[in-house]
């Protein structure tokens, strides 16, 4: 059975993440790409979505997003998680093992791709 499409198409043009929500947005995650994805998806997956980048209620692990199964979202959500790479030292870029979001993007950025 195939899995429930999120995606909202075309992209809602008029969507905005509130100025007291982006305020919200962990760091390492960037704002406006993830003002992208939002746009991108039904409007009933946006508040859970947002919070997954948000910071939690105190004593309230953080959730992660890192795979979306449409590749045009997971293009974005890569775009998303870059600012967490960016910061990374070249040797571990390319030791992390793990794929997670952005990891490929920042090491093609790297090499100058």
């Amino acid at each position: 059975m195939p899995l429930p499409s999120y995606r909202l198409d075309p992209p809602d043009a008029n969507y905005r993440v509130s100025p007291d929500d982006r305020e919200t947005i962990r760091t390492g995650f960037d704002p406006d790409a993830l003002e992208r994805l939002l746009a991108m998806i039904v409007p009933d997956a946006r508040p859970e979505l947002l919070r997954a980048f948000q910071w939690p209620e105190r004593g309230v692990p953080a959730s992660n997003i890192v795979k979306f199964q449409d590749p045009d979202l997971q293009a974005v959500l890569d775009e998303v998680w870059l600012p967490m790479w960016e910061t990374e030292i070249p040797d571990a870029l390319d030791a992390e093992k793990k794929e997670f979001p952005g990891l490929a993007l920042a090491r093609r950025r790297r090499a100058g791709g």
